[in-house]
């Protein structure tokens, strides 16, 4: 799995005192300066209202396995065995989401989900789905957290991405000031003119934990913060790394945006995807609807 992690698997404790005064980094674009405090203040309303609301997620999966063929560009295959030709494996996965945290620990948000549609068979009747989702966000112990987690876990394709929705909180008072910021220029998503902010991590506990092959490795952070012009609300967050695995080139590329409800800044989708020598080999599409304040009656 690919999981984003801050301060050891910790977001920091927030309070609405912190977002009051923002620090200037040198002489960088007062652009840059105005959106890094807008940032840093939604991801501190993220941290606070976010739990307050569930949403259903519509997931589709690909990822590139390698089938044994009997046959190749109709040739019998020789006494050495079948020849082995990528395909790709799809999955569906609709499911109630939110965020949430473990008792114990109310600064490090989760990802929690409750499945009732898996490659469009019905998992769970979708109404007690909703209504055992909303007790477990509201009231479930860690025990039935963790093993909603590795529930879901166990339903997706290998190496699939979680934990990113709450990725803005990357960007809070106290870890803002850890990355290196330049101003990019102006982009267009949807119907919003937007104003793009590379950033690279300089410093800080905060990477990108991947799974490969069982194998854990941690890479810095970089990326691009997309705001709004006029207000700088953020409205997509990039991440990507590229690395050298035996000889091959491997990119892991995520995109999260994101959408005002209520009130409250939360994911709109997440694309995730890992390329081998730029071939596609796994892709994650979340997309959020219906998002809505949690009811546990």
């Amino acid at each position: 799995m690919v999981r984003i992690k801050t301060m050891r698997s910790r977001f920091p404790l927030l309070c609405a005192s912190l977002i009051l005064h923002l620090p200037m980094f040198g002489e960088q674009d007062a652009r840059v300066t105005e959106a890094l405090y807008r940032v840093s203040k939604e991801a501190s309303q993220l941290w606070q209202v976010a739990p307050g609301f569930l949403c259903r997620e519509t997931l589709h999966q690909k990822a590139l396995v390698h089938q044994r063929s009997r046959f190749r560009a109709g040739v019998e295959a020789t006494k050495t065995g079948p020849s082995v030709e990528p395909a790709y494996q799809t999955r569906e996965i609709v499911s109630f989401y939110g965020l949430g945290a473990f008792k114990g620990a109310p600064e490090a948000l989760r990802e929690f989900r409750e499945t009732y549609s898996l490659d469009g068979a019905a998992v769970e009747d979708e109404k007690k789905a909703r209504v055992k989702f909303a007790s477990l966000l509201k009231g479930g112990d860690n025990s039935e957290k963790e093993a909603a987690i590795g529930e879901f876990e166990r339903r997706c394709l290998a190496g699939s991405a979680t934990d990113f929705g709450q990725v803005i909180l990357l960007f809070t008072k106290i870890n803002v000031n850890k990355y290196a910021y330049t101003f990019g220029g102006a982009a267009r998503l949807g119907v919003d003119n937007a104003w793009t902010i590379p950033f690279q991590q300089q410093k800080g506990d905060e990477s990108l934990h991947i799974s490969d092959g069982g194998k854990k490795i941690a890479v810095k952070l970089q990326g691009e913060i997309w705001v709004r012009q006029g207000d700088f609300l953020p409205l997509r967050i990039v991440l990507n790394s590229t690395r050298t695995h035996k000889k091959n080139e491997v990119r892991d590329e995520a995109k999260v945006d994101y959408t005002v409800v209520s009130g409250a800044l939360l994911p709109a989708a997440v694309v995730c995807r890992r390329f081998l020598n730029d071939e596609l080999v796994l892709e994650s599409i979340y997309r959020y609807a219906d998002w809505q304040p949690v009811v546990t009656r």
